[in-house]
């Protein structure tokens, strides 16, 4: 393999190359693809050809031996991209496949909201929605350093009528604030209201970004889905300790119980036992649904806590998984279980 100093070498050379001189170049490198030093020249050729003669260079790139990969289209593509954005997206509504045509509107999109911020989305919006899509998506990534730019981004969004967009583009943007500050993506889920989501989505969306940054902190995560002001949908609490407890059932049941909060442990051994039950699972059946792991931990609990309660529910159960759930042969807490 040659050294990246040798590729630059060679780049310097090969980007004072004619088209003619490209298609003579390319037309010289033997077996190929095979051999990644072939590989590499052949998309430096590609990528200076398009520079030239970008039409003339994707024709190419789209026919054996070269179309057997997405390589060279795509390396034709941004260059055509860089040198005329326009010419590229009239050539690829005719004559693109599926794959180069988001390839290059989303693209195009992300390079108008470099130049032009202000006018990327009104011009975006004229164009396919893989277009919006990459100006939505680099506008979120150059505007949401800040609680102003970020109200702005957010106005942005509400203007556009894809609501599946609309979440797209706020997932990429907590997303990229998520694994890199978390505190951002916390500060950020407190202005949504200004995004355009309607208030289920909102919560929906919330609860996500809350149950992602919060994955080590669930004591934090059910205080903000508590707290009154956040108006948080009942669902997301139970989720949020559902998870918790498939994790560390000791600590959540602890946590619980000290908050008052016996209606999430009774929500979880019914959703469970439910779960189960659906599955077809029996005692003994090492093919099928497994106990969830601290699930008895969780009925013992809630009996703890409301015995009349949970032993009256306890009784609708089938008889044999009841005995399980209650016998001390449940599986014991495993923290690979999934959250039901």
């Amino acid at each position: 393999m040659p050294t990246p100093r040798e590729m630059q070498q060679c780049w310097e050379i090969v980007r004072g190359f004619t088209a003619e001189a490209v298609q003579a170049f390319l037309a010289e490198i033997p077996d190929g693809l095979k051999r990644p030093v072939n590989y590499g020249l052949v998309n430096m050729l590609f990528f200076r050809w398009a520079q030239v003669d970008p039409e003339a260079a994707m024709q190419v790139a789209m026919q054996p031996p070269y179309a057997e990969g997405r390589e060279a289209k795509l390396i034709v593509a941004t260059a055509w991209i860089e040198r005329d954005m326009e010419g590229a997206l009239k050539w690829v509504k005719a004559n693109g496949d599926d794959t180069l045509k988001r390839f290059i509107e989303s693209t195009a999109g992300q390079m108008m909201a470099k130049q032009d911020p202000e006018g990327a989305l009104a011009r975006a919006k004229t164009e396919s929605g893989d277009t919006l899509r990459g100006v939505l998506f680099t506008l979120g990534r150059q505007m949401g350093g800040s609680t102003e730019s970020r109200r702005k981004y957010f106005e942005m969004l509400a203007s556009v009528d894809d609501e599946n967009l609309r979440r797209q583009s706020l997932y990429q943007l907590m997303w990229h604030y998520v694994e890199g500050d978390r505190e951002t993506a916390l500060t950020a889920v407190e202005e949504l209201e200004e995004s355009g989501l309607l208030p289920d989505q909102l919560e929906t969306f919330r609860s996500e970004v809350l149950r992602t940054t919060m994955h080590d902190r669930p004591e934090d995560q059910l205080e903000v889905l508590m707290n009154p002001e956040k108006n948080a949908q009942p669902e997301a609490q139970i989720n949020a300790y559902g998870a918790w407890a498939a994790r560390k059932p000791e600590e959540a049941i602890e946590w619980a119980t000290q908050h008052g909060k016996v209606d999430f442990i009774s929500t979880i051994v019914k959703r469970q036992s439910y779960d189960a039950i659906r599955s077809g699972w029996q005692p003994g059946d090492p093919n099928r649904f497994q106990s969830p792991s601290g699930l008895r931990l969780q009925i013992d609990a809630w009996k703890q806590q409301q015995p009349n309660e949970a032993d009256a529910w306890l009784q609708t159960l089938p008889t044999n998984v009841r005995d399980h759930f209650t016998s001390g042969q449940a599986t014991a807490p495993n923290n690979d279980d999934a959250t039901h």
